[in-house]
C-alpha cells in the first residue's frame, strides 16, 4: 500500500485542481457568456484568488503549519508598527486593511509592484483580444512555456538577491536550479511552434473582416505576444519567491492576496472612469451572471493550484501543461463529431503529432531538470503523475480517432470537403487574378469600358488613387455591384428617390438618413441616440474622400433584420428590366464611341475624342459635361449615378434639428432632402 505524506496529498489535489480547473474553462470557451465581458471576468477572478490566498493565509497561521512565509508587514510592504486589527467592528476592520494597501511609499516594492504592473497590464490586453478576436493570431499562446523559460533563466543569472524578502528561515541558502537553458529552450521552442500549427490547422476559418492599415487591429498579434510577455513575468516571479530551501516552500499567500486585491482595485478604478466617460452601459443578463459566478470559481481553483504547483515544479512545466489544456482542451466537445474525426487532412495528422511529441519530450526533460540538486519526493511524485497522464491522453486519443475511422461514412467526408474546398481555392485565385489587372489609371479606364461598356464614374481617377494607395485587392473587378443594382436600373430615378424620403418621414421605422451636399455630410435629427455609433463610424470612413461625391442622399437600416423583403415574381420582373435598361444604355456608349473613333481617324489626328483630346484623357471627358449626344438618352439613365455619376442639384439643406427629432426636424429634413425630377 501506498502511502503519501500530507505534502504529496496537497501537491496531488493542487495537480488535479488545475488540470480540471483549465479543462472546464478551456471547454466553456465557445458557450460561456463570462468570455463576452473579459474585463469583468478578470477583476472578479483576482478577488476570488485574493480571499482564498487570504483565507488560507488564516488558516495555516492559526493551524500552525504555515512554515517559511514572506510576511509583507516583517518585509517592508505595510508600514512599520502596522498591528492586524484587535477590534471585530467592520469600521475599525476596513480602516486597519485600507491603511497599508494606501500607503505606496512602504508598499510598492519589487517583486509588487512589477507583478501589479504585468497583471493589470495582461487584463487590459486580455480585454482588448477578445474584443478584436477576428484579428488576432491563433496559437500565440502556445509560446508562453518558452517566454517562462527565457524569463527564469534572466532571472536567476542577474538577480541573485533581486526580492529583498526575508523568510523565517535563514540558515540554508536559496537552492539554485541549474540546467541546459539552450537544449530545454529549443525543446520549448519546437513545441510551441507545433501546437501554434495544429491550432491553426483545425481552425474553422470563417470571412470575418480584420482592417488593415494603420488601424490599431492590425497590431492585433504583436499585443498578443505582449500579453504572453506578461504572463511568463507574472509565473516566472511568483516561482522565484515560491521556491524555498531544499524541500521547504515559502508561503506567499498574504502577498499574493495583496498584490491580486490591489491589481483588481486599480482595474475597476479604470473600468469605473471608462464607463463614466463611455457611452456603453454595463448590464449583464442573467445568463451573464450565472457563467461569470461559475467560471470565477473555476478560474480561482486553478489559479490557487497553479501558485501551490511552483513550489515544486519548475516554472515552464505548469506554463506547458496549463497551455496545452488551454489550446487543446476546448475540442475534448468534439471527439465524437463526425466533422472533426478523423481529422481534416493529413496536416493536422502530422501537427498534432508533433504537439504531442514535443509534449512528451518537454514532460520527460523536465523530469530531470533540477539533476543537479537533490529532487524532493514530492517533485518525482508530481513529474510521474504527469508522465503517466500525458500517456492516458494519447491512449484516448489514438482510441478516439480508431473508432470513428471504422465508419465509411465518416471517411469519405472530409475527401468531399476537400475537395470543395480546393475548387473554391481555385475559383478564389481566378477572380483575384482578373480582380486586379490594370497596373495604371489608363489600363483601369480602358478595362472598366471593355467590361461594362460605359464610362467610369466621375472622379474615377480618385478612387483609383485611393485604393493603389491602401493595397487594394480589387481594381478592376465591379461584376458583385452591377449585379446587386440591377433591380434598381428597373425603376424610375424619380420613383427611388420618393421612397427615400418616405423612409425618412417615419422615424419609427428605424431608418437613418444621411445626407451629401458639395462635399459635406448630414445626419438625420431623428436617429436614436443608441443607433448613432453606426452612422458615426460610416461618416467618419467617408471623410478622406467624401469631397469626390456627387450630391446625393441614402439610407441605412438600423435593425438588425431585413427591411424588404419582395416578392419573387417582382425581383425578377425588375431584373429583366434593369438588364434591358443596361442593354441598351451600353449599346448606346458603344455607338458614341464608334463614332468618336470614326471622326477621329478622318481628322487625322490618330485616335482622339471629339473634343480633340487623346484616348488617354478619356476620363476627363466622362467627368465633364454630357455631350449634345449623351443628352439625346431618355431620363431615367441619364440621372441614373450609374451612367452620369451625379444626379440632379438638389436646393441647400436647410435643417432645423431638434432634440428628439421631433415634426418640425422631421419635415425640414423630407423638405430638403427631395430631389426634383
Amino acid at each position: 500500500m501506498i502511502a503519501f505524506d500530507g505534502r504529496q496529498v496537497q501537491s496531488l489535489l493542487a495537480l488535479l485542481g488545475l488540470v480540471l480547473g483549465t479543462f472546464a474553462l478551456s471547454a466553456r470557451y465557445y458557450t460561456s457568456a463570462s468570455f463576452e465581458h473579459p474585463f469583468i471576468f478578470s477583476i472578479s477572478s483576482l478577488l476570488s484568488s485574493s480571499l482564498i490566498a487570504a483565507v488560507g493565509a488564516k488558516w495555516r497561521l492559526h493551524s500552525g503549519t504555515r512554515g517559511n512565509a514572506i510576511i509583507l508587514a516583517e518585509s517592508g510592504y505595510f508600514p512599520k508598527g502596522w498591528q492586524p486589527p484587535t477590534s471585530r467592528r467592520p469600521i475599525a476592520v476596513a480602516i486597519s486593511v485600507a491603511r497599508p494597501v494606501l500607503d505606496l511609499s512602504s508598499r510598492v516594492r519589487r517583486p509588487f509592484a512589477s507583478l501589479v504592473f504585468c497583471l493589470v497590464v495582461r487584463s487590459c490586453l486580455f480585454w482588448y483580444t477578445m474584443r478584436r478576436t477576428q484579428c488576432a493570431q491563433v496559437g500565440v499562446s502556445a509560446f508562453l512555456p518558452f517566454c517562462v523559460l527565457l524569463i527564469d533563466a534572466a532571472i536567476r543569472y542577474w538577480s541573485t538577491d533581486y526580492t529583498k524578502l526575508e523568510t523565517f528561515s535563514k540558515s540554508a541558502p536559496r537552492q539554485q536550479w541549474k540546467s541546459p537553458v539552450l537544449t530545454h529552450g529549443l525543446l520549448s521552442l519546437a513545441w510551441s511552434v507545433a501546437a501554434m500549427l495544429a491550432v491553426d490547422s483545425a481552425r474553422v476559418k470563417t470571412g470575418t473582416i480584420c482592417l488593415v492599415g494603420k488601424h490599431m487591429e492590425a497590431h492585433t498579434p504583436f499585443l498578443q505576444v505582449v500579453l504572453c510577455v506578461m504572463d511568463g513575468i507574472i509565473i516566472a516571479e511568483l516561482s522565484s519567491l515560491r521556491r524555498g530551501p531544499g524541500d521547504e516552500p515559502v508561503d506567499i499567500s498574504e502577498f499574493f492576496s495583496a498584490f491580486c486585491l490591489v491589481a483588481s482595485g486599480l482595474m475597476a478604478i479604470s473600468g469605473l472612469f471608462f464607463m463614466i466617460f463611455s457611452t456603453q452601459q454595463l448590464h449583464l443578463s442573467s445568463v451573464a451572471r450565472r457563467d461569470l459566478v461559475l467560471d470565477t470559481l473555476m478560474a480561482s481553483v486553478a489559479i490557487a493550484c497553479a501558485k501551490t504547483l511552483l513550489t515544486w515544479l519548475h516554472p515552464t512545466t505548469v506554463a506547458m501543461l496549463t497551455t496545452g489544456l488551454t489550446l487543446f482542451g476546448y475540442r475534448f466537445r468534439e471527439l465524437d463529431s463526425s466533422s472533426i474525426l478523423p481529422p481534416l487532412s493529413q496536416a493536422y495528422i502530422f501537427q498534432t503529432a508533433a504537439m504531442t511529441t514535443g509534449l512528451a519530450g518537454a514532460w520527460f526533460a523536465m523530469a530531470f531538470y533540477s539533476k543537479s540538486g537533490p529532487r524532493s519526493p514530492t517533485t518525482v511524485l508530481l513529474h510521474r503523475c504527469l508522465v503517466l497522464g500525458y500517456m492516458a491522453a494519447v491512449a484516448l486519443f489514438i482510441t478516439f480517432s480508431i473508432f470513428f475511422s471504422t465508419n465509411k461514412t465518416h471517411v469519405s467526408l472530409p475527401a468531399s470537403v476537400r475537395r470543395l474546398t480546393h475548387a473554391a481555392q481555385s475559383s478564389a485565385e481566378i477572380w483575384q487574378s482578373q480582380a486586379k489587372m490594370s497596373k495604371t489609371l489608363d489600363e483601369a479606364v480602358t478595362q472598366y469600358q471593355n467590361r461594362h461598356f460605359l464610362p467610369p464614374p466621375p472622379n474615377f481617377d480618385k478612387w483609383y488613387e485611393f485604393a493603389v494607395n491602401r493595397s487594394s485587392q480589387v481594381i478592376d473587378s465591379f461584376g458583385q455591384i452591377f449585379d446587386d443594382l440591377i433591380p434598381y436600373w428597373g425603376l424610375e430615378p424619380a420613383e427611388i428617390r420618393a421612397r427615400t424620403a418616405h423612409l425618412v418621414e417615419f422615424p419609427e421605422m428605424g431608418m437613418a438618413a444621411l445626407q451629401i451636399r458639395n462635399g459635406t455630410l448630414r445626419q438625420s435629427p431623428h436617429i436614436p441616440g443608441t443607433h448613432h455609433w453606426m452612422t458615426d463610424s460610416i461618416e467618419k470612413m467617408m471623410e478622406p474622400f467624401i469631397q469626390y461625391l456627387p450630391d446625393m442622399d441614402f439610407v441605412i437600416n438600423l435593425a438588425d433584420e431585413c427591411r424588404v423583403l419582395p416578392p419573387y415574381e417582382d425581383v425578377w420582373d425588375l431584373r429583366s428590366k434593369g438588364r434591358a435598361a443596361q442593354n441598351k444604355v451600353a449599346q448606346r456608349w458603344k455607338d458614341l464611341q464608334e463614332n468618336t473613333n470614326v471622326e477621329g481617324e478622318a481628322s487625322g489626328r490618330g485616335r482622339t475624342t471629339r473634343s480633340g483630346r487623346r484616348t488617354s484623357r478619356n476620363l476627363e471627358r466622362t467627368r465633364a459635361a454630357p455631350s449634345p449626344r449623351r443628352r439625346t438618352l431618355s431620363r431615367p439613365y441619364v440621372n441614373s449615378f450609374i451612367t452620369s455619376g451625379s444626379p440632379t442639384r438638389a436646393r441647400p439643406s436647410r435643417w432645423r434639428a431638434r432634440a428628439g427629432g421631433g415634426i418640425g426636424a422631421r419635415s425640414a429634413w423630407t423638405a430638403s432632402s427631395r430631389i426634383p425630377n
